[in-house]
């Protein structure tokens, strides 16, 4: 199983690693990515709830804190695998799929978040 963990960076090198709450044995956790003003991390998971192998999920950040992870739904996660996201100063969602029309494999989309 893949996780996410945090970490500082002191003096050259990382220190308080943790893993997150809402890692797990059972499900995978993995490609985070932080919204521009680091309030928001999305990433990918196959945790229960997902609506194929993989969907992109975001959660809350607040003082260093997280929330509960919320599905980002049928408009971005399809049956197929959503993975790799990235969100732009925009506020655009980029992530890689296999589940939505395109050229076949891991191709690249993007949507605008709400």
């Amino acid at each position: 199983m893949l996780k996410i963990y945090q970490a500082t960076f002191e003096n050259g090198e990382w220190t308080n690693i943790t893993e997150l709450p809402f890692n797990s044995d059972n499900y995978s956790t993995a490609h985070p990515a932080l919204s521009a003003d680091e309030k928001t991390m999305y990433f990918a998971s196959d945790m229960p709830g997902t609506y194929g192998q993989s969907d992109i999920y975001k959660v809350n950040i607040d003082n260093g804190k997280f929330g509960k992870p919320v599905n980002l739904g049928p408009v971005i996660n399809t049956e197929g695998k959503e993975t790799f996201p990235y969100v732009s100063s925009d506020n655009e969602i980029y992530f890689a799929s296999d589940g939505h029309p395109g050229l076949g494999g891991l191709d690249i989309f993007v949507g605008k978040l709400d």
